[in-house]
């Protein structure tokens, strides 16, 4: 009797050796592999071991598990469905065309708060159980969201932000080279993540707080306003046209030229002369050395600066660009006071090269 009851634990205890091994044979897998993709910020694995993640069912959206993938979230945040929960507002954001409406959109971003507890959660940790279970160990919150979420919410992180401008311009064209880009720095584990498009050629990234701006100067505008040099981009393709890819070098920004500049005048003092019904002389421009022309009785002269303008412009949005400094002029109210007591104007522009280029716009006014 005691030996077969020897022989029995024997058993019992090999076989649950069997099942504490493969159970940690998958927690291993899973956890190493979720830590791997969430330190990435944007969640990408190895096809070694995503495959080992397939059995748990990672295209099912009604799986927890694209809450923590890139892969997977892209199609679960950017499939029909979900696109459908905010069409309302991407048609509202289309413009009269493609520039205007990417304009809208990375406008429409900037009204949007910056989730910083979230962004300050730790990466999440899944368990993953030799029955079926999932557990979310650590940062169970720090999801993706869906396009919906992000604006009901009004708040997200990065990766939020790109995919709610990626659901907006899929609803308003459906044939657009879009990106999911996956931003890496050099010396720093801090990652990023924004949307991209190509428009004739050139690839433009859309982000919170700026214009769309072009890789290149995206690349400068890291390294000169925000202190991090850029070590790798990722590009994800939308709707799997190719394989992703990776970016290290960073060229092709738009030269800023005289010609932009001498059209910025042009066109900026062609609006303000006839808004508020001036007269354009180029006499004016003799106040700045505190010599008033013959037929004034007082002058003086307005400077705007548009910090890192020359950088971030490009003449695809030219429209967009000029009308965002109309929009600073006029909200100025005591510019506009001015203006509508002038008779006379002269509108004057230059570049101040630092680390990046700001535009300086004088506007000279006649009494």
């Amino acid at each position: 009797m005691s030996r077969l009851l020897f022989v029995l634990i024997t058993i019992m205890l090999g076989y649950l050796l069997f099942v504490t091994t493969y159970t940690d044979e998958i927690y291993n897998s899973g956890k190493v592999q979720l830590n791997k993709i969430t330190q990435m910020g944007l969640l990408n694995g190895n096809s070694q071991e995503k495959n080992s993640l397939n059995r748990y069912s990672l295209t099912n959206c009604n799986s927890i598990l694209w809450r923590y993938d890139l892969e997977y979230a892209l199609k679960c945040t950017l499939n029909e469905s979900e696109l459908d929960k905010v069409k309302s507002i991407s048609l509202a954001l289309k413009g009269s065309d493609l520039e205007e409406s990417v304009w809208n959109i990375s406008m429409f971003l900037e009204y949007l708060d910056y989730d910083m507890v979230k962004a300050n959660m730790p990466n999440p940790e899944l368990v993953f159980y030799s029955n079926g279970k999932i557990e979310v160990v650590k940062g169970k919150d720090n999801i993706f969201q869906t396009p919906y979420e992000t604006i009901m919410m009004n708040r997200g992180v990065c990766r939020d932000f790109a995919i709610l401008s990626l659901s907006l311009l899929l609803n308003q064209y459906h044939d657009l080279p879009l990106y999911y880009l996956q931003i890496e720095f050099e010396n720093t584990s801090f990652r990023h993540a924004s949307a991209g498009l190509e428009i004739n050629g050139t690839m433009f990234v859309i982000d919170q707080h700026i214009p769309p701006i072009d890789l290149a100067s995206y690349y400068k505008k890291w390294m000169f306003i925000d202190g991090r040099k850029i070590k790798r981009i990722t590009l994800h393709p939308i709707g799997g046209r190719h394989d992703e890819i990776e970016l290290t070098e960073f060229r092709g920004d738009y030269d800023f030229s005289d010609r932009d500049l001498k059209k910025i005048e042009f066109e900026l003092s062609k609006f303000l002369s006839e808004k508020f019904k001036l007269k354009e002389d180029e006499r004016l421009k003799t106040i700045s050395s505190k010599t008033l022309p013959s037929g004034y009785l007082k002058g003086n002269v307005w400077t705007l600066k548009s910090p890192a303008f020359c950088d971030y412009y490009h003449p695809i949005f030219h429209r967009q660009h000029l009308k965002k400094i109309e929009k600073e002029i006029l909200e100025n109210t005591a510019l506009v006071k001015s203006l509508n007591s002038s008779k006379g104007i002269w509108v004057s522009a230059k570049t101040v090269k630092e680390k990046m280029c700001d535009l300086e716009v004088e506007i000279y006014l006649g009494l």
